[in-house]
């Protein structure tokens, strides 16, 4: 029977004021760059790991005071497997 070994990965991104105003004059929010980067991600193919699930994860809620917020995906957890040497 095929064994496997698993990792995981906790990608971030965080949100910052934008130039210019939202609706009314309120501040306009818009995302960061995710770390770690997309292409920091694709190593871990060459090294044998396949990806299994990516979860979306939000600390923010479905509305920000100062603006209308859908909420916001600040995080993901990656989850690769392998097999087993």
């Amino acid at each position: 029977m095929q064994k496997w070994e698993y990792k995981s990965m906790l990608r971030t991104r965080g949100w910052e004021q934008t130039r210019g105003g939202g609706l009314l004059g309120a501040p306009s929010y818009g995302a960061t760059a995710w770390s770690p980067a997309i292409e920091d991600v694709f190593v871990l193919g060459e090294e044998g790991w396949e990806l299994v699930s990516v979860v979306a994860l939000s600390s923010e809620p479905g509305w920000h005071p100062s603006s209308d917020f859908a909420g916001f995906t600040d995080s993901q957890l990656w989850v690769f497997k392998r097999p087993k040497p």
